[in-house]
This record gives C-alpha cells, structure tokens and sequence, in this order.
C-alpha cells in the first residue's frame, strides 16, 4: 500500500547518514532530514527538511578586531572549524554572558585566538555588521574594532585558530573569510 498523498513531490535529499543528516561529498553534516509523510518510518529522507529550529533564527552577537601595524600590516587567523576553515579570517567571536560589552568580548577573543593583548579602552570602533546572510550559519550581527599596534608586534595562533600572521594590506590572501573583505576596506579606508 502506498502511503504517500497523491500531491506528494519526491524529495531528492542526496547522500545522507543513518540520523537523517545531508551530507557534504567530504562526509560533514549539512542540516537534517525528516519525514513529514511517512511520520518517519522506512523513510530514507526523501521527503524533505526539517523545518527550520526557530532558536536558530534568533541573531547571535560576535565582536572582530582589525588589529594594524604603523607599517600596513594587519592581523588574520586561518580559520580551524567550519564555516570557512583554512581560510583566513579577522580575529573575533561571541560576545558571552560574561561580557561587559562587545568592545570588551573583542579584546578577550583578539588574545584568545592571536596572543594579542589590546586593552578595551584601546579598541576604536568601527561599525556594526548586521545584514541577513553574512554567515552561514543563521544570522550574526558583529561589532568591528580597530587595534593600532606597532611594526613588529609578536602574534602566536590560539584556542580557535590553526594559525595567527601579519598580512600586507595591499596583499591579502583570497578568498577572506565571510565579509571580511568589506569589513577590513571599511576599517583601513585612508590608510
């Protein structure tokens, strides 16, 4: 007997595991899969999405550093997770609980993930990020702030990051990672 409704569209899911996860070529979990026609049951994924978990639309907060040298060069970390891992990137990440603000979370990431010690009070800001699609992941809204550090300043890779380096500002690597491209003209705009 055929238990799917006569206006039922199959579904093409594509390679999936035993959980109902989507699958990259490379193995890793893009988003999951349920049944909305066979309640679930010898349902190989066909059928369709999962409707989006309403907590991930809720906006995340994060904080970046633009952190520049007197002789134009500025700070990237290569990337150690998905999205965008080995590509390099500003340094930056959640504003937490803790947190008395986001120029506060910028400093605290700037050395978690570069050694970079910054006083809060030493961070300019720079701008707000905020436009829907900016990151994979759902919606993030970021606080950018600019470091002024001198020529020479040591930097080591931390906690998230694969590794930490000065970069030209005229010779970036490409592709950056998410707007960061963007944010860093913004930031270094006259420089």
């Amino acid at each position: 007997m055929n238990t799917e409704p006569d206006n039922a569209m199959a579904y093409d899911a594509g390679p999936h595991d035993a959980e109902g996860w989507k699958l990259h070529d490379d193995g890793t979990r893009v988003h999951r899969y349920t049944c909305t026609i066979h309640d679930g049951q010898d349902c190989d994924g066909h059928c369709g999405p999962l409707p989006a978990d309403p907590a991930e639309d809720e906006p995340r907060y994060t904080a970046d550093v633009v952190a520049v040298t007197t002789d134009r060069q500025v700070l990237l970390i290569e990337r150690d997770w998905d999205p965008y891992e080995g590509q390099w990137a500003l340094p930056g990440g959640h504003v937490d609980p803790t947190d008395a603000s986001s120029r506060e979370a910028a400093a605290r990431e700037l050395v978690e993930e570069t050694g970079l010690r910054v006083a809060p009070e030493q961070l300019r800001e720079v701008g707000r990020w905020d436009q829907p699609g900016r990151d994979p992941r759902g919606r993030y809204i970021t606080d950018v702030y600019l470091a002024e550090v001198p020529a020479g300043t040591p930097v080591a890779a931390g906690d998230d990051a694969r590794s930490a380096r000065w970069w030209p500002l005229d010779s970036l690597p490409e592709p950056l990672a998410f707007d960061h491209a963007d944010i860093l003209a913004k930031a270094t705009a006259g420089r």
